[in-house]
């Protein structure tokens, strides 16, 4: 996606969460959106913490929250959390290892 469809779709996200505010699964789109715009993985994390909020089973939510969480420096354990909660709600579902987090999460 180039950085104006990115735009025009983080813009779609909010308008349907305007209109659905409890809406797990916009929470969590606006969240991708948001993690791939040069600012990267920081305006992410709320969409997706919201998601799960809203859908404490949702395990794409759970995933997409572990990896903007690994990317930010000092959130190795929340992320480390997240993808445990993918193994929960999805047995059998591809995660990242936990080992594969940095140990300061945001290095690489």
């Amino acid at each position: 996606m180039v950085p104006d469809q990115l735009q025009d779709a983080a813009a779609e996200y909010r308008t349907a969460l305007r209109l659905e505010p409890d809406a797990a699964t916009v929470h969590n789109n606006l969240g991708y959106a948001l993690s791939k715009m040069p600012q990267g993985p920081g305006g992410a994390i709320a969409g997706y913490r919201k998601a799960v909020r809203m859908d404490p089973q949702f395990a794409d939510a759970h995933c997409n929250l572990g990896v903007a969480l690994a990317q930010t420096p000092g959130n190795r354990a929340a992320a480390i959390a997240e993808f445990g909660a993918v193994r929960r709600f999805r047995p059998g579902s591809f995660v990242p290892a936990f080992d594969a987090v940095p140990q300061k999460a945001g290095t690489k």
